[in-house]
């Protein structure tokens, strides 16, 4: 693109000698501090001396670094537009629209008079996305969630919540857009990235006259809102997120920032309003809901006491002759009895025992072994129809002693045999 055009993208451009200066796009800006003049062969050559990358400029007025530099020939990338998103000012008239393209471009028109389109940015009075959804919800008492980039806004939508955002990603928000929320319930869901967490920041000190301001907790490794419903997220896991969201806390969350970026925390002096007390607050009691965006499981329901838990297979293992068939039975005697396995409490409940290798009657065979050690030297009717015992060797033949075994089966559970 030639200088020129970039200039006309720009607001407040003032010409100077031999350059030009204008309000940075990608920031808050008051004053101009941005310089703009032509390089060598047509390229244009800017700076924002409040700091500002050049790639986050340009993103701000919809172009990318490439077009700064002009091409003999320039290359043309094939590019779809995606989406068109209508910024509307308070009494629902069309102020400018912002065009999402394949390549991640996001260029800006304005209406002009002839019924056309201006491509700049130069002269719009910028505004929150949705606005008057916006000041809808708040005069009825709804929640307001701020995220980061239009799409997200329509995934909100599209979970049965008023949304809204700003042009020009997380540089774009400006302070002057906080008088929009006065009274508002305001929900922050932005970006997961470092940038994100600095957007809802900058969104959190802009709304002072918010009646609340809370973080919605995204579950770890999605990247935001629509990465996350992509990603199987709903209605109902998102209610409960937003129902449990934590006051937004400013000074926290810029130290979680600088940790992140620096890897050394900024805490100040201990007192008794500071980050000493929040480390005893409900925002550091850690649940599975905000942790996965899931509800916390159900208690562990155990057939013996933090051993061997119902609903799981637990697998005995080790080498031969050490001992397996003895604790297995062991197992069995104190599930069918109800009585402490090895201390532990155990739930009665019937036991059926597998095993390839059976011998009962033998006075070496296991089961003696096992019955002699606990003083029954035979199966009393007592706990025998809790027992039922299958040699896989004896192609699933059914061994005595025990009693009433078809019954057992019927009792408990049904069986198929082909």
């Amino acid at each position: 693109m030639r200088t020129k055009e970039i200039i006309e993208c720009l607001e407040g451009a003032q010409e100077k000698s031999g350059y030009w200066i204008a309000k940075c796009p990608s920031h808050d800006d008051k004053n101009p501090s941005l310089s703009i003049r032509e390089g060598e062969g047509g390229s244009t050559l800017i700076h924002c001396h409040a700091g500002c990358s050049t790639e986050d400029v340009m993103a701000a007025i919809g172009l990318q670094k490439s077009d700064l530099y002009m091409y003999p020939e320039p290359p043309r990338s094939k590019k779809e537009l995606v989406a068109t998103y209508e910024y509307q000012g308070a009494d629902g008239n069309l102020l400018y629209e912002v065009l999402r393209y394949s390549d991640k471009s996001f260029p800006i028109r304005q209406p002009d008079v002839a019924g056309g389109w201006k491509w700049t940015s130069k002269g719009i009075k910028k505004v929150p996305y949705r606005l008057p959804e916006v000041i809808l919800a708040i005069k009825e008492g709804r929640p307001v969630v701020i995220t980061e980039g239009e799409k997200d806004v329509h995934t909100l939508e599209s979970l049965g919540f008023v949304a809204t955002c700003c042009a020009g990603g997380s540089n774009g928000w400006r302070s002057e857009y906080g008088r929009y929320f006065e009274g508002a319930d305001i929900l922050l869901c932005g970006d997961t990235d470092e940038p994100g967490k600095q957007y809802l920041v900058n969104v959190a000190k802009s709304c002072t006259t918010a009646k609340s301001v809370k973080k919605v907790e995204l579950p770890p490794l999605v990247d935001d809102i629509s990465d996350w419903v992509e990603h199987g997220g709903n209605k109902v896991i998102f209610d409960g997120l937003a129902d449990s969201a934590p006051d937004f806390d400013i000074e926290f969350e810029e130290e979680e920032i600088e940790t992140s970026t620096t890897g050394t925390p900024s805490f100040s002096e201990s007192t008794d309003t500071n980050h000493d007390s929040r480390f005893y607050s409900d925002r550091d009691v850690m649940t599975a809901m905000p942790l996965w965006g899931y509800p916390d499981p159900p208690p562990m329901k155990w057939a013996i006491e933090d051993t061997i838990p119902y609903g799981y297979i637990t697998i005995l293992g080790a080498d031969g002759g050490t001992g397996k068939s003895y604790i297995a039975l062991r197992l069995m005697y104190s599930v069918a009895t109800g009585t402490p396995f090895m201390g532990k409490v155990t739930e009665q409940a019937n036991a059926l025992y597998l095993d390839s290798s059976w011998k009962w009657k033998t006075k070496s065979a296991d089961g003696p072994k096992c019955l002699g050690g606990l003083n029954q030297t035979k199966m009393t009717r007592s706990w025998s129809t809790k027992c039922l015992f299958i040699s896989l060797r004896d192609r699933y033949q059914i061994l005595r002693p025990f009693v009433n075994c078809a019954n057992w089966f019927q009792n408990t559970t049904s069986v198929s045999s082909s």
